[in-house]
């Protein structure tokens, strides 16, 4: 059985003596939030030491694309939460949960989820991406474009006139490290 004992404050009271909902073997822990609308997933995607990481496996391995699209107070999803965090090793794990989540779905319907996923808006409304770059993180920006299967959903344009041309020189010169 898993227990969550992560939050000091929630928005509703829980029996901490029984295990979070299960229901074909997937651990409905979006259902536990602390004050802050942040979920086990939330926390566990912002902290990058080992344990954290191990935390962030076990719960990937226990939920579904809606748990790890919930999003926070903010409308930060885990996805945002990581990338706040500058947790690469984070980014990359949720990516790849998503795309192993959706490989038997309709290729179109997979694709898009993994998408939107990245172009969901926070309430700052910036998507993954634009995060990214006003993060200053040009090696999470490269891992999320490389994730983005149809390039026509965001326009690169209107996101490179939002950030300025030091950032553009940092990323091009990223993507040429990594190429």
């Amino acid at each position: 059985k898993i227990y969550f004992f992560f939050f000091k404050d929630f928005k509703e009271k829980k029996d901490f003596n029984q295990p979070a909902t299960k229901n074909n073997n997937v651990i409905n822990f979006s259902e536990f939030t602390d004050a802050t609308g942040r979920t086990a997933l939330h926390h566990a995607a912002s902290n990058s030491s080992s344990d954290g990481r191990a935390i962030l496996d076990i719960l990937l391995n226990s939920t579904t694309i809606q748990m790890i699209a919930t999003k926070d107070n903010q409308g930060s999803t885990v996805l945002h939460t990581a990338i706040k965090s500058n947790n690469q090793s984070a980014v990359n794990s949720i990516i790849n949960k998503m795309k192993a989540m959706t490989s038997n779905a309709n290729i179109d319907q997979g694709i898009n989820i993994v998408d939107n996923l990245i172009l969901e808006k926070n309430h700052n409304n910036e998507n993954c991406l634009e995060l990214s770059i006003k993060m200053g993180l040009p090696s999470i920006y490269i891992l999320l474009e490389k994730s983005i299967t149809n390039k026509k959903s965001f326009d690169l344009a209107e996101l490179f006139n939002k950030v300025g041309p030091k950032t553009i020189k940092s990323i091009i010169n990223d993507l040429l490290k990594s190429d």
